[in-house]
Protein backbone atom coordinates (compact mmCIF):
# COMPACT_ATOMS: atom_id res chain seq x y z
CA UNK A 1 0.00 0.00 0.00
CA UNK A 2 2.90 2.35 0.73
CA UNK A 3 4.20 1.81 -2.80
CA UNK A 4 0.79 2.60 -4.32
CA UNK A 5 0.48 5.68 -2.11
CA UNK A 6 3.94 6.83 -3.16
CA UNK A 7 3.15 6.66 -6.87
CA UNK A 8 -0.20 8.39 -6.34
CA UNK A 9 1.54 11.27 -4.58
CA UNK A 10 4.52 11.47 -6.97
CA UNK A 11 2.74 11.95 -10.27
CA UNK A 12 5.89 13.09 -12.08
CA UNK A 13 7.71 9.89 -11.11
CA UNK A 14 4.71 7.80 -12.13
CA UNK A 15 4.44 9.46 -15.56
CA UNK A 16 8.21 9.09 -16.14
CA UNK A 17 8.05 5.38 -15.20
CA UNK A 18 5.11 4.77 -17.55
CA UNK A 19 6.89 6.58 -20.39
CA UNK A 20 10.01 4.44 -19.79
CA UNK A 21 7.90 1.28 -19.85
CA UNK A 22 6.29 2.28 -23.15
CA UNK A 23 9.64 3.25 -24.70
CA UNK A 24 11.40 0.16 -23.34
CA UNK A 25 8.66 -2.18 -24.56
CA UNK A 26 8.69 -0.66 -28.04
CA UNK A 27 12.50 -0.84 -28.18
CA UNK A 28 12.42 -4.46 -26.95
CA UNK A 29 9.95 -5.48 -29.66
CA UNK A 30 12.09 -3.89 -32.37
CA UNK A 31 15.36 -5.41 -31.13
CA UNK A 32 14.02 -8.80 -30.08
CA UNK A 33 14.94 -11.80 -32.24
CA UNK A 34 12.20 -12.80 -34.70
CA UNK A 35 12.02 -16.27 -36.22
CA UNK A 36 9.14 -18.17 -37.76
CA UNK A 37 10.44 -21.38 -36.13
CA UNK A 38 12.19 -20.93 -32.79
CA UNK A 39 15.62 -22.60 -32.43
CA UNK A 40 15.56 -25.78 -30.38
CA UNK A 41 18.20 -28.09 -28.98
CA UNK A 42 18.25 -31.78 -29.89
CA UNK A 43 20.09 -33.68 -27.18
CA UNK A 44 21.47 -36.45 -29.32
CA UNK A 45 24.42 -36.95 -31.66
CA UNK A 46 25.47 -39.48 -34.28
CA UNK A 47 28.90 -41.13 -34.38
CA UNK A 48 29.47 -42.62 -37.84
CA UNK A 49 32.51 -44.76 -38.58
CA UNK A 50 33.11 -46.35 -42.00
CA UNK A 51 34.80 -49.77 -42.20
CA UNK A 52 34.68 -50.77 -45.89
CA UNK A 53 34.45 -54.49 -46.59
CA UNK A 54 33.63 -55.53 -43.02
CA UNK A 55 30.58 -57.59 -42.09
CA UNK A 56 28.10 -56.33 -39.44
CA UNK A 57 29.60 -58.65 -36.82
CA UNK A 58 33.13 -57.44 -37.59
CA UNK A 59 31.95 -53.83 -37.44
CA UNK A 60 30.44 -54.43 -34.01
CA UNK A 61 33.38 -56.27 -32.44
CA UNK A 62 36.21 -54.23 -33.94
CA UNK A 63 34.70 -50.71 -34.16
CA UNK A 64 31.42 -50.21 -32.30
CA UNK A 65 32.48 -51.94 -29.08
CA UNK A 66 35.69 -49.88 -28.93
CA UNK A 67 33.83 -46.61 -29.39
CA UNK A 68 31.07 -47.56 -26.95
CA UNK A 69 33.58 -48.29 -24.18
CA UNK A 70 35.06 -44.80 -24.52
CA UNK A 71 31.74 -42.95 -24.88
CA UNK A 72 30.17 -44.70 -21.88
CA UNK A 73 32.71 -43.07 -19.57
CA UNK A 74 30.85 -39.75 -20.00
CA UNK A 75 28.86 -38.92 -16.88
CA UNK A 76 26.27 -36.95 -18.88
CA UNK A 77 25.37 -39.98 -21.00
CA UNK A 78 21.75 -41.20 -20.87
CA UNK A 79 22.01 -44.22 -23.19
CA UNK A 80 23.45 -45.40 -26.52
CA UNK A 81 21.71 -46.90 -29.53
CA UNK A 82 23.94 -48.77 -31.99
CA UNK A 83 23.39 -49.99 -35.52
CA UNK A 84 25.96 -52.14 -37.30
CA UNK A 85 25.77 -52.40 -41.07
CA UNK A 86 28.09 -53.82 -43.66
CA UNK A 87 30.97 -51.36 -43.73
CA UNK A 88 29.43 -48.83 -41.33
CA UNK A 89 29.10 -48.33 -37.56
CA UNK A 90 26.33 -45.99 -36.40
CA UNK A 91 26.08 -44.97 -32.73
CA UNK A 92 23.34 -42.62 -31.55
CA UNK A 93 24.32 -40.85 -28.32
CA UNK A 94 21.52 -39.62 -26.02
CA UNK A 95 22.42 -37.34 -23.11
CA UNK A 96 20.49 -36.75 -19.90
CA UNK A 97 17.42 -34.53 -20.17
CA UNK A 98 18.51 -32.26 -17.33
CA UNK A 99 21.54 -31.02 -19.31
CA UNK A 100 21.03 -27.31 -20.09
CA UNK A 101 20.97 -26.12 -23.68
CA UNK A 102 23.90 -23.74 -23.13
CA UNK A 103 26.01 -26.69 -21.93
CA UNK A 104 25.42 -28.84 -25.01
CA UNK A 105 28.25 -27.48 -27.18
CA UNK A 106 30.81 -28.15 -24.47
CA UNK A 107 29.36 -31.64 -24.05
CA UNK A 108 29.67 -32.40 -27.78
CA UNK A 109 33.30 -31.23 -27.68
CA UNK A 110 33.86 -33.71 -24.86
CA UNK A 111 32.23 -36.44 -26.96
CA UNK A 112 34.55 -35.67 -29.87
CA UNK A 113 37.59 -35.96 -27.58
CA UNK A 114 36.36 -39.34 -26.33
CA UNK A 115 35.90 -40.54 -29.91
CA UNK A 116 39.24 -39.17 -31.11
CA UNK A 117 41.10 -40.78 -28.20
CA UNK A 118 40.32 -44.30 -29.47
CA UNK A 119 40.90 -43.76 -33.18
CA UNK A 120 44.29 -45.44 -32.83
CA UNK A 121 42.60 -48.59 -31.47
CA UNK A 122 40.44 -49.05 -34.55
CA UNK A 123 41.56 -51.61 -37.15
CA UNK A 124 43.39 -50.60 -40.31
CA UNK A 125 40.94 -49.34 -42.92
CA UNK A 126 38.37 -48.18 -40.37
CA UNK A 127 37.48 -44.58 -39.66
CA UNK A 128 37.94 -41.79 -39.17
CA UNK A 129 34.84 -41.42 -37.00
CA UNK A 130 32.57 -38.44 -37.64
CA UNK A 131 30.50 -36.88 -34.83
CA UNK A 132 27.37 -35.14 -36.10
CA UNK A 133 25.48 -33.02 -33.57
CA UNK A 134 24.13 -30.31 -35.88
CA UNK A 135 20.39 -31.04 -36.11
CA UNK A 136 18.67 -27.93 -34.75
CA UNK A 137 19.48 -25.28 -37.35
CA UNK A 138 16.49 -23.83 -39.19
CA UNK A 139 17.50 -22.94 -42.75
CA UNK A 140 14.80 -20.40 -43.39
CA UNK A 141 16.02 -18.57 -46.52
CA UNK A 142 16.54 -20.73 -49.60
CA UNK A 143 17.73 -19.71 -53.07
CA UNK A 144 18.32 -21.79 -56.18
CA UNK A 145 21.22 -21.11 -58.58
CA UNK A 146 20.80 -22.10 -62.21
CA UNK A 147 23.29 -21.65 -65.03
CA UNK A 148 22.25 -21.89 -68.65
CA UNK A 149 25.11 -23.55 -70.51
CA UNK A 150 27.23 -24.10 -67.37
CA UNK A 151 28.30 -27.43 -65.90
CA UNK A 152 27.66 -28.62 -62.34
CA UNK A 153 31.27 -27.88 -61.48
CA UNK A 154 30.90 -24.28 -62.66
CA UNK A 155 27.62 -24.01 -60.72
CA UNK A 156 29.39 -25.27 -57.60
CA UNK A 157 32.23 -22.76 -57.99
CA UNK A 158 29.77 -19.88 -58.39
CA UNK A 159 27.71 -21.10 -55.41
CA UNK A 160 30.83 -21.11 -53.22
CA UNK A 161 31.55 -17.50 -54.21
CA UNK A 162 27.96 -16.56 -53.26
CA UNK A 163 28.31 -18.46 -49.98
CA UNK A 164 31.45 -16.54 -48.99
CA UNK A 165 29.71 -13.25 -49.71
CA UNK A 166 26.53 -14.13 -47.80
CA UNK A 167 28.50 -15.19 -44.71
CA UNK A 168 29.49 -11.52 -44.35
CA UNK A 169 25.85 -10.42 -44.02
CA UNK A 170 24.73 -9.48 -40.51
CA UNK A 171 22.86 -12.20 -38.53
CA UNK A 172 23.75 -14.94 -41.02
CA UNK A 173 24.84 -17.98 -39.00
CA UNK A 174 25.50 -20.56 -41.70
CA UNK A 175 25.19 -21.04 -45.44
CA UNK A 176 24.81 -24.55 -46.84
CA UNK A 177 24.97 -25.69 -50.47
CA UNK A 178 22.72 -28.49 -51.72
CA UNK A 179 22.62 -30.49 -54.93
CA UNK A 180 26.40 -30.69 -55.49
CA UNK A 181 27.34 -33.55 -57.81
CA UNK A 182 30.41 -35.73 -57.21
CA UNK A 183 32.79 -35.26 -60.19
CA UNK A 184 34.40 -38.34 -61.75
CA UNK A 185 36.86 -39.20 -64.51
CA UNK A 186 35.41 -42.06 -66.56
CA UNK A 187 37.89 -44.34 -68.32
CA UNK A 188 36.17 -46.71 -70.76
CA UNK A 189 38.05 -49.57 -72.45
CA UNK A 190 36.35 -51.91 -74.91
CA UNK A 191 36.87 -55.67 -74.45
CA UNK A 192 38.26 -56.02 -77.99
CA UNK A 193 40.99 -53.42 -77.33
CA UNK A 194 41.86 -55.11 -74.04
CA UNK A 195 42.17 -58.48 -75.77
CA UNK A 196 44.30 -57.05 -78.57
CA UNK A 197 46.67 -55.05 -76.36
CA UNK A 198 46.84 -57.44 -73.43
CA UNK A 199 46.05 -54.62 -70.99
CA UNK A 200 43.70 -55.43 -68.11
CA UNK A 201 41.71 -53.25 -65.75
CA UNK A 202 44.19 -54.14 -63.01
CA UNK A 203 47.05 -52.75 -65.12
CA UNK A 204 45.24 -49.42 -65.51
CA UNK A 205 44.37 -49.26 -61.81
CA UNK A 206 47.98 -50.05 -60.87
CA UNK A 207 49.26 -47.28 -63.13
CA UNK A 208 46.91 -44.75 -61.57
CA UNK A 209 47.89 -45.80 -58.06
CA UNK A 210 51.61 -45.52 -58.79
CA UNK A 211 51.40 -42.24 -60.72
CA UNK A 212 49.00 -40.01 -58.79
CA UNK A 213 50.21 -40.69 -55.25
CA UNK A 214 51.16 -37.82 -52.93
CA UNK A 215 54.42 -38.72 -51.15
CA UNK A 216 57.00 -36.88 -49.11
CA UNK A 217 60.07 -36.67 -51.34
CA UNK A 218 62.24 -35.24 -48.55
CA UNK A 219 64.53 -32.23 -48.84
CA UNK A 220 68.10 -30.98 -49.12
CA UNK A 221 69.95 -29.08 -46.40
CA UNK A 222 71.66 -26.05 -47.90
CA UNK A 223 73.45 -24.28 -45.07
CA UNK A 224 70.85 -22.74 -42.81
CA UNK A 225 68.08 -23.39 -45.31
CA UNK A 226 66.27 -26.59 -46.23
CA UNK A 227 65.00 -27.03 -49.77
CA UNK A 228 61.89 -29.14 -50.13
CA UNK A 229 61.82 -31.66 -52.96
CA UNK A 230 58.46 -32.00 -54.65
CA UNK A 231 57.75 -35.15 -56.64
CA UNK A 232 56.17 -34.75 -60.07
CA UNK A 233 53.63 -36.87 -61.85
CA UNK A 234 50.42 -35.61 -60.27
CA UNK A 235 47.37 -35.15 -62.46
CA UNK A 236 46.28 -31.55 -63.00
CA UNK A 237 44.24 -31.86 -66.20
CA UNK A 238 42.52 -34.35 -68.48
CA UNK A 239 45.55 -34.24 -70.82
CA UNK A 240 47.81 -35.46 -68.00
CA UNK A 241 45.55 -38.48 -67.54
CA UNK A 242 45.41 -39.08 -71.29
CA UNK A 243 49.22 -39.26 -71.46
CA UNK A 244 49.50 -41.80 -68.63
CA UNK A 245 51.66 -44.76 -69.63
CA UNK A 246 50.10 -48.21 -69.16
CA UNK A 247 52.36 -51.27 -69.02
CA UNK A 248 50.77 -54.61 -69.88
CA UNK A 249 51.78 -57.89 -68.27
CA UNK A 250 53.86 -58.70 -71.39
CA UNK A 251 55.89 -55.51 -70.91
CA UNK A 252 54.34 -53.47 -73.76
CA UNK A 253 53.79 -49.74 -73.18
CA UNK A 254 50.63 -47.95 -74.21
CA UNK A 255 49.36 -44.39 -73.94
CA UNK A 256 46.06 -44.44 -72.02
CA UNK A 257 44.27 -42.24 -74.58
CA UNK A 258 45.23 -44.72 -77.34
CA UNK A 259 43.45 -47.66 -75.71
CA UNK A 260 40.66 -45.99 -73.71
CA UNK A 261 38.05 -43.26 -73.94
CA UNK A 262 38.49 -40.63 -71.19
CA UNK A 263 35.93 -38.02 -70.21
CA UNK A 264 34.82 -35.91 -67.25
CA UNK A 265 31.48 -36.88 -65.77
CA UNK A 266 29.58 -37.15 -62.49
CA UNK A 267 28.76 -39.98 -60.13
CA UNK A 268 25.97 -42.22 -61.45
CA UNK A 269 23.41 -42.64 -60.01
CA UNK A 270 23.47 -39.22 -58.36
CA UNK A 271 22.99 -39.13 -54.58
CA UNK A 272 20.82 -36.00 -54.91
CA UNK A 273 19.57 -33.75 -57.68
CA UNK A 274 17.95 -30.34 -57.69
CA UNK A 275 16.10 -28.74 -60.59
CA UNK A 276 14.27 -25.46 -61.11
CA UNK A 277 11.80 -25.41 -64.02
CA UNK A 278 13.52 -28.54 -65.33
CA UNK A 279 17.00 -26.95 -65.32
CA UNK A 280 19.91 -28.29 -63.21
CA UNK A 281 20.35 -26.18 -60.09
CA UNK A 282 22.24 -25.88 -56.83
CA UNK A 283 20.52 -24.77 -53.62
CA UNK A 284 21.89 -22.08 -51.28
CA UNK A 285 20.28 -22.22 -47.82
CA UNK A 286 20.87 -19.56 -45.14
CA UNK A 287 20.20 -19.84 -41.40
CA UNK A 288 19.89 -17.02 -38.86
CA UNK A 289 21.81 -16.72 -35.59
CA UNK A 290 19.59 -17.70 -32.60
CA UNK A 291 19.28 -14.09 -31.42
CA UNK A 292 18.89 -12.64 -34.90
CA UNK A 293 15.97 -11.03 -36.64
CA UNK A 294 15.17 -13.20 -39.64
CA UNK A 295 13.12 -10.37 -41.21
CA UNK A 296 16.09 -7.99 -41.27
CA UNK A 297 18.49 -10.78 -42.21
CA UNK A 298 16.37 -11.89 -45.16
CA UNK A 299 16.16 -8.31 -46.44
CA UNK A 300 19.93 -7.87 -46.11
CA UNK A 301 20.52 -11.18 -47.91
CA UNK A 302 18.14 -10.16 -50.72
CA UNK A 303 19.93 -6.82 -51.12
CA UNK A 304 23.32 -8.58 -51.27
CA UNK A 305 22.04 -11.14 -53.78
CA UNK A 306 20.68 -8.35 -55.97
CA UNK A 307 24.18 -6.84 -55.98
CA UNK A 308 25.79 -10.20 -56.76
CA UNK A 309 23.32 -10.87 -59.59
CA UNK A 310 24.58 -7.81 -61.43
CA UNK A 311 28.21 -8.99 -61.32
CA UNK A 312 27.65 -12.72 -61.99
CA UNK A 313 28.78 -14.12 -65.36
CA UNK A 314 26.22 -14.47 -68.10
CA UNK A 315 23.84 -17.40 -67.79
CA UNK A 316 23.66 -17.58 -63.98
CA UNK A 317 20.41 -16.77 -62.21
CA UNK A 318 19.39 -16.83 -58.54
CA UNK A 319 15.77 -17.72 -57.77
CA UNK A 320 14.11 -17.27 -54.39
CA UNK A 321 12.51 -20.56 -53.33
CA UNK A 322 11.54 -19.81 -49.74
CA UNK A 323 11.85 -16.62 -47.72
CA UNK A 324 11.24 -17.10 -44.01
CA UNK A 325 11.80 -13.37 -43.49
CA UNK A 326 8.66 -12.57 -45.49
CA UNK A 327 6.66 -15.30 -43.73
CA UNK A 328 7.85 -14.09 -40.31
CA UNK A 329 7.04 -10.48 -41.18
CA UNK A 330 3.48 -11.47 -42.16
CA UNK A 331 3.13 -13.53 -38.96
CA UNK A 332 4.46 -10.68 -36.80
CA UNK A 333 2.10 -8.18 -38.38
CA UNK A 334 -0.78 -10.59 -37.84
CA UNK A 335 0.22 -10.98 -34.19
CA UNK A 336 0.35 -7.21 -33.64
CA UNK A 337 -3.02 -6.75 -35.38
CA UNK A 338 -4.64 -9.47 -33.27
CA UNK A 339 -3.09 -8.02 -30.11
CA UNK A 340 -4.40 -4.53 -30.86
CA UNK A 341 -7.87 -5.84 -31.66
CA UNK A 342 -7.88 -7.93 -28.47
CA UNK A 343 -6.81 -5.01 -26.27
CA UNK A 344 -9.35 -2.66 -27.86
CA UNK A 345 -12.10 -5.27 -27.39
CA UNK A 346 -11.24 -5.67 -23.70
CA UNK A 347 -11.12 -1.91 -23.15
CA UNK A 348 -14.45 -1.43 -24.96
CA UNK A 349 -16.10 -4.05 -22.75
CA UNK A 350 -14.62 -2.43 -19.64
CA UNK A 351 -15.85 1.02 -20.70
CA UNK A 352 -19.34 -0.36 -21.27
CA UNK A 353 -19.67 -2.16 -17.94
CA UNK A 354 -17.65 -0.13 -15.41
CA UNK A 355 -17.66 3.35 -16.86
CA UNK A 356 -15.24 5.54 -18.76
CA UNK A 357 -12.81 6.49 -15.97
CA UNK A 358 -12.44 3.03 -14.46
CA UNK A 359 -12.32 1.42 -17.90
CA UNK A 360 -9.47 3.68 -19.04
CA UNK A 361 -7.58 3.02 -15.80
CA UNK A 362 -7.80 -0.78 -16.02
CA UNK A 363 -7.35 -0.85 -19.81
CA UNK A 364 -4.20 1.27 -19.64
CA UNK A 365 -2.88 -1.13 -17.00
CA UNK A 366 -3.27 -3.94 -19.52
CA UNK A 367 -1.31 -2.00 -22.14
CA UNK A 368 1.50 -1.14 -19.74
CA UNK A 369 1.70 -4.78 -18.56
CA UNK A 370 2.13 -5.93 -22.19
CA UNK A 371 4.99 -3.47 -22.79
CA UNK A 372 6.61 -4.43 -19.47
CA UNK A 373 6.37 -8.10 -20.48
CA UNK A 374 8.29 -7.33 -23.69
CA UNK A 375 11.08 -5.75 -21.62
CA UNK A 376 11.27 -8.81 -19.36
CA UNK A 377 11.31 -11.12 -22.40
CA UNK A 378 14.26 -9.30 -23.94
CA UNK A 379 16.16 -9.26 -20.63
CA UNK A 380 15.60 -13.00 -20.27
CA UNK A 381 16.65 -13.65 -23.88
CA UNK A 382 19.83 -11.59 -23.43
CA UNK A 383 20.70 -13.58 -20.30
CA UNK A 384 20.21 -16.99 -21.88
CA UNK A 385 22.26 -15.98 -24.92
CA UNK A 386 25.35 -15.14 -22.93
CA UNK A 387 24.76 -11.49 -21.98
CA UNK A 388 25.18 -11.35 -18.22
CA UNK A 389 23.55 -8.24 -16.77
CA UNK A 390 24.53 -6.86 -14.37
CA UNK A 391 27.38 -5.97 -14.14
CA UNK A 392 29.47 -6.35 -17.31
CA UNK A 393 27.02 -5.28 -20.04
CA UNK A 394 23.72 -3.53 -20.20
CA UNK A 395 20.94 -5.46 -21.95
CA UNK A 396 20.96 -2.91 -24.77
CA UNK A 397 24.67 -3.58 -25.47
CA UNK A 398 23.87 -7.28 -25.85
CA UNK A 399 21.70 -6.39 -28.83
Amino acid sequence: MKLVKYFLQKKAVTILLLILILAGGLFSYIKMGKLEDAPFTIKQALVLTPYPGASPSEVQSQVTDVLEESIQSMGELYYLKTENRSGLSKITVYVKKEIRADEMQQLWDKLRRKVNDVQGKLPAGAGPSVVNDDFGDVLGVFYGLTGNGHTYRELEDEAKIIKNELLKVKDVAKVEIYGIQTPTIDVSVSPSVMAQSGVTISDIARAFEAQNKVVDAGGIDAGQNRLRIESTGNFYSLDDISNLTIVSRSGEHFRLADIAHIEESYQTPASNLMRIDGNPAIGVAISTVPTGNVVDMAKAVKDRIDELSQSMPEGYELTSIYDQGYESDVANQGFILNLIISVLTVIAILLFFIGFKNGILIGSGLIFSIFATLIVMMLAASHFNGCHWPPSLSPWECW
